[in-house]
């Protein structure tokens, strides 16, 4: 008799206590309105293996709070009371939360404005479209396709917050550390975006109709390079293109926040903000050529620093991003020094 009835009980016992605990930690992050309170099935594809609390569920199926809803061979689509929507694919498994909808296991595609959590990380959302995956390590990943995500440690509320944009994933520790931020190449979000959490469903995500607009970055002129994946309906040339451009300026943006942190630059002659604006050609081996000064200071030893500067770290930048084919950057830097 313990052992047929006994178990489910601390079974549901434990799971309460998790909810409670992700409860009382949540309240102080950021967040919605309105609370996640219901799942309803709205779609099942590839067989009919999908549960709720082990019992086998149909579309228009409602999963209530605090129970659990997975899946085995089959994926599927679910609505939240608030309209956001998750999509779940194979082996996938997640508890319904008031606070957070709590992965298990497998891999998830959450639009709309709801917090998703594996293990003690927690995303913020109001609203945007990010995957969430947890594998049989218990090693867990964020990948942010549209809008931003704050990600909280509720075991540590000391840190501080770690924003994950578009393009951009980040690794869970089964510990619940962050790994670095790291940018998705465009072969990554090709297959993601021609992969089973979005291939076969029928009902749009809220958040977006067609994967052509996960996200509107500059366009930009840099050609795709032949590891892209090839383009079909479901993925334009013009996406990749696109996240190319944002990768390569995120690039930029690092390579110029390295110099101006290194930069030791003489005194200037008299208190205010100093400004000079350099141009230059950045190689594939490292190498600066071109160098011209677009803006000076108007304190010339200020101006030589910061050319000096840039060709001595010559042949120590990182290596171009994988996506970007030609043999030259263009590169335009901003230094300043303010001096009171």
């Amino acid at each position: 008799m313990f052992s047929r009835f006994r178990f489910p009980s601390l079974l549901f016992l434990g799971v309460t206590t998790c909810l409670i605990i992700l409860f009382l930690a949540i309240p102080k992050l950021p967040g919605m309105a309105q609370t996640i309170t219901q799942a309803t099935i709205i779609e099942i594809l590839d067989s009919d293996r999908v549960f709720i609390q082990d019992r086998i569920a149909r579309v228009n199926t409602t999963a209530q709070l605090g129970q659990q809803v997975r899946t085995e061979q089959a994926r599927a689509g679910l609505r939240f009371n608030n309209q956001a929507m998750i999509r779940l694919g194979r082996n996938a498994s997640f508890i319904v939360g008031s606070r957070c909808v709590q992965l298990r296991r497998g891999q998830a595609v959450v639009s709309g404005g709801v917090r998703g959590c594996v293990g003690s990380i927690v995303a913020v959302t109001r609203g945007t479209l990010y995957t969430l995956e947890v594998d049989d390590q218990e090693r867990g990943q964020v990948r942010v396709l549209q809008g931003e995500v704050d990600l909280f440690n509720v075991e540590n509320p000391d840190l501080p917050p770690v924003r994950v944009r578009a393009w951009q994933k980040v690794g869970v520790t089964p510990s619940g550390t962050l790994t670095e931020l790291e940018m998705m190449t465009p072969r990554e979000l090709g297959q993601l975006l021609t992969g089973p959490m979005f291939e076969g469903f029928n009902i749009p995500l809220p958040m977006t109709d067609t994967r052509d607009t996960l996200a509107r970055p500059p366009a930009s002129s840099t050609p795709p390079t032949s590891s892209t994946p090839p383009t079909s309906p479901s993925i334009s040339s013009d996406l990749i293109s696109r996240v190319c451009s944002n990768i390569v300026e995120t690039y930029k943006r690092d390579l110029q926040n390295t110099l101006a942190q290194s930069w030791n630059p003489p005194r200037p002659p008299s208190r205010g903000i100093w400004v000079t604006r350099l141009s230059y050609d950045l190689h594939r081996d490292g190498r600066v050529s071109n160098m011209q000064v677009l803006e000076s200071s108007g304190f010339a030893p200020l101006d030589q620093s910061a050319i000096a500067h840039v060709q001595t770290l010559q042949r120590q930048f990182r290596p171009f991003p994988e996506c970007y084919t030609r043999d030259t950057m263009n590169i335009t830097h901003r230094f300043q020094l303010r001096y009171n």
